[in-house]
């Protein structure tokens, strides 16, 4: 990945579907640095690619994931006559031409996604460091890193405990993953002096991304990635 990393989240989600194959692929022409994606496992034991437990938002079906069989979640229109994709279809397209932040979520999703890259690693068409693994839980980010830990590892937060940094060195974490409505000049700096890198989420319009480049933080979430990147090849030029 680059030296800031602009991730694409969901995908192209401020275009496309989101977490579609489509979405993906949109965020790899707008200039990406990595995909973000949301990972849980489905009733027959599918690791797939859905934010939500509950579908009823993103498809036109109802329902949730871990209720529901591959093929009858694979039946709903998740947009523009988009399905809902596997990881394994997902990482397929991506195919190591740009970076992948995966999210674990629910239950087990920690060991299985573990074992899917493990695959994928050892039959070296991927690196470990093709790789973020982050997640809210973070029992799930410590059973995932205990199976895979040379893949690297993003601890996720809503807001920011003053224990923070020091939660992530315990976790072994390489990036702490801040919400842009608490990220701030102490908690980048303590992150830093701990070797993590901040990435910060959602950034979706310049003014935006201008004050968190003022934090000096290591890279972004959008769901513009197009809009993000040239506001930072509009900041470089000024530099400049």
């Amino acid at each position: 990945m680059s030296t800031f990393t602009v991730f694409g989240h969901r995908g192209a989600m401020g275009y496309c579907p989101e977490n579609t194959l489509f979405s993906f692929e949109q965020a790899i022409k707008l200039g990406v640095d990595a995909i973000e994606l949301d990972v849980q496992r489905c009733q027959t034991g599918e690791l797939v690619v859905c934010h939500d437990r509950d579908i009823s938002r993103t498809t036109d079906g109802q329902g949730f994931v871990d209720e529901l069989s591959l093929t009858a979640l694979q039946a709903f229109d998740a947009g523009q006559w988009e399905t809902i994709p596997t990881l394994r279809e997902a990482l397929s397209l991506i195919n190591r031409r740009v970076g992948v932040n995966i999210e674990l979520k629910g239950p087990d999703v920690g060991f299985h996604v573990a074992l899917l890259l493990h695959e994928l690693i050892e039959k070296e068409e991927w690196l470990a460091s093709d790789f973020l693994v982050s997640s809210f839980d973070h029992p799930q980010l410590e059973i995932f890193s205990k199976c895979a830990p040379q893949v690297p590892l993003g601890l996720l937060v809503e807001g920011v405990p003053s224990t923070l940094a020091a939660c992530a060195s315990a976790l072994s974490a390489d990036a702490l993953h801040v919400n842009a409505d608490f990220v701030n000049a102490r908690l980048v700096d303590d992150a830093h002096q701990k070797g993590l890198l901040v990435y910060v989420w959602t950034i979706n319009s310049p003014k935006e991304l201008h004050r968190v480049l003022a934090l000096s933080v290591d890279g972004v979430f959008t769901n513009y990635p197009d809009v993000i990147r040239q506001a930072l090849s509009a900041q470089i030029s000024a530099v400049a």
